[in-house]
């Protein structure tokens, strides 16, 4: 049995992390944000940039980690650094807890989706990623996923859908368009 890694430490006081384009970063924990899913859903839609879009993308990704429980919050900080240091079966242990605690909490099925696809454990991300979609089906995060998985899976068309789906909602999606386009051209084939 390996030996258990030793999660790292929180940044120190000193660290100054900043957003791309030089934003300050966005605090974790609930209240910090006043905006609504569906306006930053818009501007993410419309941002006339990636840096913005990438800022109301961050924003976004902080709202979905949100659970409005400070004990599901903590585990999930947990669970954050455990993936973070690679110890996927503590974070897989530490979302379960999550899960019993909150089960409709999208963002811990998110995060177990994306351990169990770390795992190549692809039947049990793609049902987490549906469970996802279930409960915030604008997750653009579970849907390339899904659309990465598809393709994997060689099921070639599928993932196109889903990468389309995904770009409706975030046009600015960091390789979608990219691998989108590719996946085009295998399914569709060029135009003459």
């Amino acid at each position: 049995m390996p030996e258990p890694r030793v999660l790292p430490e929180p940044p120190g006081p000193g660290a100054k992390p900043r957003l791309p384009g030089g934003h300050p970063p966005i605090p974790f924990g609930r209240g910090r944000e006043t905006a609504s899913l569906d306006e930053l859903f818009a501007r993410l839609k419309r941002a006339p940039s990636d840096d913005v879009a990438s800022f109301n993308r961050q924003k976004i990704e902080l709202k979905w980690l949100e659970s409005g429980s400070d004990t599901v919050d903590l585990l999930m900080s947990r669970a954050l650094m455990a993936l973070q240091a690679d110890n996927k079966s503590l974070a897989l242990d530490l979302l379960d807890a999550i899960l019993i605690l909150k089960p409709d909490f999208a963002e811990a099925h998110n995060r177990r989706a994306t351990v169990y696809f770390m795992n190549k454990d692809f039947g049990r991300s793609i049902a987490e990623v549906e469970t996802v979609l279930r409960l915030e089906p604008r997750h653009f995060g579970a849907l390339v996923g899904l659309a990465g998985m598809l393709k994997e899976l060689d099921r070639k068309k599928e993932a196109l859908a889903v990468y389309r789906r995904a770009l409706d909602l975030d046009p600015r999606l960091p390789n979608a368009a990219k691998e989108a386009a590719e996946l085009a051209t295998e399914v569709e084939g060029r135009e003459l």
